[in-house]
């Protein structure tokens, strides 16, 4: 990460920044591009079949996790391997329109899913949102407690940046309980534990305070996070 190379250092190299491509951008280059090279490398053709819209987002949302749009190939290559097959079989004798509604059937279970409506369903559950280098995706922040002595345990490889989110989002609330309607007795006779999903991941950076504030505040109020409301940033004191 940038954050990590010193000052001095930094100052003398120049940054090049290589974002991920956008939903409509790899729909359209597998319109323009992709979709006519594997139809030809699989000895088909648009009489044979033709692929929507629709089911080109599914499978960039549901089937590939990338910046670019290597995996999204494969599916397309599948696609059109699974319509070679019914032509040579005789099965497919007239044009099919591969809608989204077909892509399970064919390529099975959708392998990527965000079920932001039930994980978000619970109290001390909120979404967050997050950089990554497929052009970014959303983080979920949970939050429990039980019975104890006022300690915070933190899990899911955060690094510095965020375990000190955590301290300054446990102060704040700390420090507004009234004002949140928050019974200050839960401090000292309730244990939180914070965790962010896919532990093995290192997670860091400077925006996931005010998501791991609402959180918390959510677990100690008994309400219920939007879950069509994401957020990202810092939290102060």
């Amino acid at each position: 990460m940038a954050q990590s190379i010193p000052g001095p250092l930094m100052d003398r190299m120049e940054t090049i920044r290589i974002p991920g491509y956008t939903m409509e951008e790899k729909v359209k280059i597998a319109r323009n591009y992709v979709i006519i090279e594997q139809l030809e490398a699989h000895g088909i053709t648009e009489e044979h079949c033709t692929i929507s819209d629709e089911a080109l987002r599914v499978l960039i949302e549901g089937y590939t996790r990338e910046a670019g749009v290597r995996n999204l190939k494969r599916e397309i290559a599948a696609l059109c391997r699974w319509v070679a097959t019914q032509v040579a079989s005789g099965e497919l004798t007239e044009s099919i329109d591969i809608g989204a509604d077909m892509i399970e059937e064919i390529r099975g279970p959708i392998q990527f899913i965000n079920d932001v409506i039930n994980r978000t369903s619970v109290p001390g559950v909120a979404t967050g949102l997050a950089w990554t280098a497929t052009g970014g995706d959303i983080l979920f922040i949970e939050a429990t407690r039980m019975k104890g002595k006022g300690s915070m345990k933190l899990t899911g490889s955060l690094g510095d940046v965020m375990k000190e989110s955590v301290s300054v989002a446990s102060s704040y609330i700390r420090a507004s309980a009234t004002e949140l309607g928050i019974d200050e007795d839960l401090f000292s006779k309730s244990d939180i534990h914070i965790h962010v999903p896919s532990g093995a991941i290192p997670k860091d950076g400077p925006s996931a305070g005010v998501t791991m504030l609402t959180a918390i505040v959510s677990l100690l109020t008994g309400i219920k996070v939007a879950p069509d409301l994401a957020m990202s940033g810092e939290a102060t004191l």
